[in-house]
């Protein structure tokens, strides 16, 4: 149950982190943190969800890290996935990783330069297809994912710079 929890806590973040973004008017370098925070917790969301489905599946309960369980999920087709999803959480996987800001490889590799709202609009498509896909379909018809939706931050973003 606290797992569960810990999933509902973190999605009332991202959608704070999402309403930061479209009503703050913040310096491109904040928005690119909060964007940064945003992938940070949403796969700590998909790693969550990932160990209910691997435990679900029969695997004995043990520690798994988040990339052996999303190579078994993999491996043993755990969820309908395109290829696009999988590209998409391999990359956002990595990206999770810049929560370790001293690890860079050059003067050039920076979260400002790395991190951009296509990685957010990434994130949220993943979210939604684990949330509101076939793992969760009961409760998913009387959550709120709205701030999921596709393009919502930009069509917000879009009304502020049309003022």
């Amino acid at each position: 149950m606290a797992v569960a929890n810990n999933v509902a806590y973190t999605l009332q973040y991202l959608q704070f982190l999402e309403k930061i973004i479209a009503d703050l008017d913040l310096t491109p370098v904040l928005v690119t943190q909060t964007l940064k925070t945003f992938v940070i917790n949403g796969c700590a969301v998909v790693e969550a969800v990932f160990y209910k489905i691997v435990n679900d599946s029969g695997t004995p309960k043990k520690r798994f890290t988040f990339d052996g369980m999303y190579k078994k999920i993999q491996r043993e087709n755990l969820i309908a996935a395109d290829s696009d999803f999988h590209s998409d959480l391999t990359y956002l996987r990595q990206l999770r990783n810049r929560v370790h800001i001293f690890d860079r490889k050059s003067r050039a590799d920076t979260d400002y330069l790395k991190i951009d709202f296509s990685d957010f609009e990434s994130m949220k498509r993943i979210l939604r297809h684990l949330l509101i896909g076939r793992i969760f379909p009961p409760k998913a018809e009387r959550l709120d994912f709205t701030f999921l939706d596709e393009h919502s931050m930009v069509d917000a973003l879009m009304g502020l710079i049309n003022r």
